[in-house]
């Protein structure tokens, strides 16, 4: 099965109810999902990712546009418990590599483990999913542009801050320029393609998704867009352009124009595959 991973820092709340629409919409119950820490220091995170206690999760959600983007029955809960006994957590080392470095250790870390042979998805740790959103991305790739010459690298489950027009169903061929990062299903090819990259050092502390798309086109995969999406995005306020509120429903806004939702949600966080040992994985 195609493995799922999710960086994150800080940001318990908005991964409680990720984690609840993950566990909802559908995903085969072989899937591994691991969850990783980027040093997270907030006390609320530390319990919710590292205990079985109960931990604060409500959140304030917009008062315009939440509903009129679908997102009407999407609620956190007031109170709930950690995950540890639930979900795989990683904590990627003591001190903070940022979104960037974090997310090329999230990918990298999975692959060494799982293998690159059915790719990858990497999620962020503020979305919530359609039902069946884990079969019609793997399902997508199979459907290249008419004419390609490059295998599929990336297909993107979500693209906020474009209006939608000019897709088309099920995939979009994106020649130029990066996709916003919300849910990529990176193919064996792309993760092919992408590997000098992930494996390389540097101090980017912004943009990993641009750089993810770029270098999977230089080392020769395609760029795809699913139409319609199949996730939204619930960040709140962006850290990269705090200006850019959720809820301008325009292209500097924070959604994804073309999710229909509905939006899933179960009351918990349902276990997914426990933790197994690297070497009774397939490397191929």
């Amino acid at each position: 099965m195609t493995p799922i991973c999710i960086p994150t820092h800080n940001r318990h709340r908005f991964l409680d109810v990720t984690l609840r629409s993950l566990s909802a919409s559908g995903v085969p119950d072989e899937t591994p999902l691991i969850v990783y820490d980027d040093a997270s220091k907030d006390a609320g995170t530390q319990q919710y990712l590292y205990t079985d206690r109960k931990v604060l999760l409500d959140i304030i959600w917009p008062d315009k546009g939440w509903r009129e983007s679908g997102l009407g029955d999407v609620r956190a809960k007031f109170k709930g418990r950690g995950i540890a006994s639930k979900i795989e957590v990683v904590r990627l080392g003591m001190q903070q590599l940022g979104v960037v470095r974090a997310s090329q250790a999230a990918v990298r870390q999975t692959v060494e483990r799982y293998g690159r042979k059915h790719g990858i998805i990497i999620v962020q740790d503020d979305v919530v999913f359609t039902p069946g959103w884990y079969q019609k991305l793997l399902e997508a790739a199979k459907h290249p542009a008419e004419n390609y010459e490059n295998p599929v690298g990336i297909v993107a489950g979500c693209w906020i801050n474009k209006t939608g027009k000019g897709f088309n169903s099920p995939m979009t061929l994106v020649p130029r320029g990066g996709i916003t990062g919300q849910c990529f299903y990176a193919t064996e090819a792309g993760l092919d393609a992408i590997w000098p990259w992930l494996t390389a050092e540097h101090g980017l502390n912004k943009g990993w998704d641009n750089k993810f798309c770029s270098y999977t086109r230089t080392g020769g995969a395609d760029v795809y867009r699913i139409f319609p999406g199949v996730c939204q995005h619930i960040g709140i306020q962006s850290l990269v352009r705090p200006v850019w509120r959720w809820n301008r429903w325009h292209k500097r806004g924070r959604v994804d124009y073309s999710t229909p939702g509905p939006y899933p949600q179960s009351k918990y966080v349902l276990p997914f595959v426990p933790k197994v040992d690297p070497c009774c994985r397939s490397s191929e």
